[in-house]
Order: C-alpha cells, then sequence, then structure tokens
C-alpha cells in the first residue's frame, strides 16, 4: 500500500505523487497501517424509529450472565435492543401505557440476593423503585395455563424471575406465572395465553414498589419522587433533584 505522506494545499497538483491528499480531499481517515481509508459512519441499530420525541435516556448494561442489554427511553416507551429490533418493557400492573412523558429515567446495577443475579434498578420522578430482571424469549407454544419457550435453556437461565410477582409481556398482553422458572415451561399462567403466535417475543415485566412499602427515615415521606438511584457495595442510594435528602438502603435489601 503506498503510505500517506501528507496533505498539500500550495504546490502544483500535477506535480504531486499520489500519496500525498490534495484539496478538497475530506470525510477520510488516517489508519493504522499508514494508508488513507474513507471514513466508516454508522449503522442504525434495528430499523428507524420515525417518532418525533427523542431518546431522552439511555443504558448499556452488561449483566453478570454475560448478555449486553441495551435500553432506551423515550416518549412513554422503554425499551430494550433483542434480536434484530426493539422491545417494549411495561410496569407490571398491567399498564401498556406505562412510563412518563417527561421525566429521564436513571439505572443502577443491583445484585439480587434471591434471583442469585443482578438485576437493573431505575427510577423516574415518581414514589417508586423499579426492577427488571432482563429476561427475554420466544414463545415455542402456549396452553390455557402455560407458556413455553423455544431453546433448552431454561426460563431461570434466560434471566425470568424466579420469586415474587412474575409477569411477562407478549404482544399487548401481561400474563402472571407462579412456577416453572427452572423448565423450559412456566406454569400457573393467567390470564389463557394459548392464542398467542409461536415465535412471539416474551418480555419480563419491570416489577413497581412503591415507596409506601418502605421502612422510610422520619425525614421522607412515602409521596417523595425520586429521579436520582445509584448503588455502592449493594445499598442503593435515591435522591432527588429538588431534595437535599438521600435515602441510603441497607445492605441487599432496596
Amino acid at each position: 500500500p503506498k503510505v500517506f505522506k501528507g496533505y498539500a494545499h500550495k504546490l502544483d497538483l500535477t506535480s504531486l505523487l499520489d500519496a500525498y491528499l490534495i484539496p478538497p480531499s475530506q470525510n477520510v481517515l488516517y489508519a493504522n497501517d499508514g494508508t488513507v481509508k474513507a471514513r466508516s459512519g454508522y449503522a442504525l441499530l434495528g430499523a428507524a424509529n420515525t417518532a418525533l420525541t427523542p431518546v431522552r435516556s439511555s443504558y448499556d448494561w452488561n449483566s453478570s450472565n454475560g448478555t449486553e442489554l441495551n435500553l432506551r427511553q423515550y416518549d412513554d416507551e422503554l425499551e430494550v435492543f433483542s434480536g434484530t429490533a426493539w422491545r417494549r418493557i411495561v410496569r407490571d400492573d398491567d399498564t401498556l401505557t406505562t412510563w412518563s412523558t417527561t421525566a429521564t429515567m436513571r439505572f443502577a446495577e443491583w445484585w439480587d440476593t434471591t434471583e442469585k443475579e443482578d438485576i437493573l434498578l431505575f427510577v423516574e420522578g415518581t414514589a417508586a423503585i423499579y426492577e427488571w430482571s432482563g429476561g427475554i424469549a420466544t414463545l415455542a407454544s402456549a396452553t390455557s395455563n402455560t407458556i413455553t419457550k423455544t431453546g433448552t435453556g431454561t426460563w431461570a437461565a434466560s434471566r425470568f424471575l424466579t420469586a415474587g410477582t412474575r409477569k411477562v409481556l407478549i404482544g399487548t398482553t401481561v400474563y402472571t406465572y407462579t412456577g416453572g422458572e427452572s423448565t423450559i415451561t412456566l406454569t400457573g399462567v393467567t390470564p389463557d395465553p394459548s392464542a398467542e403466535a409461536v415465535d412471539s417475543i416474551v418480555v419480563q415485566c419491570a416489577r413497581r414498589t412503591a415507596f409506601t412499602g418502605f421502612t422510610l427515615p422520619s425525614d421522607f415521606a412515602n409521596t417523595d419522587t425520586k429521579d436520582l438511584i445509584a448503588v455502592l457495595d449493594n445499598q442503593c442510594w435515591l435522591g432527588s433533584t429538588t431534595s437535599r435528602y438521600v435515602h441510603v438502603s441497607r445492605v441487599n435489601n432496596f
């Protein structure tokens, strides 16, 4: 290859060797091997979004089991990129239009000693904290009260919750399940999921915990809103952009 010698502007262009750049050279990079190459540009992650509302928040989560989960928040949507498309994440209170259209979500990773894996905590300026396990799978089949995933890995191995209230979103319907996480078939599913199409995407719902269920110090009311979050040594720190008070949890119990 011809090694790049520099950019020449004043000399007669016809007298220069072809190892020089000359005007109007642009959008090129000096490569590591000493040659010049075209600027690569960028590629969209999934299809272009035609919505007029900008992305207000994003988070790249490198989870404890080696998966990379890319999240974005815009308008009233929270989405995760999976496969070739962005998938919707909803709250577990069966509300599909779930998120604030103005707040900016903030995220922090938390080690769940019950699930034995990290989960993602986040706040959005309400009197509640949210947790998402990162569970995403593909539907193989369903009966009146079961959901079976594709592949041989269990639902738990795909990061679906195994304790507490557990819900998933398929299409536009939220389903509750009560067991089967150690297998490929969830059991105790309600309502009836049998009409869901094979190869539909199953996404774990984000669990909502209102501050009314917290043990709070006297300086906090359970109606206080939080829009800042951090985790240090598995203690969760919650704050607000309109308050000087910070709420710090016990270790291993946010």
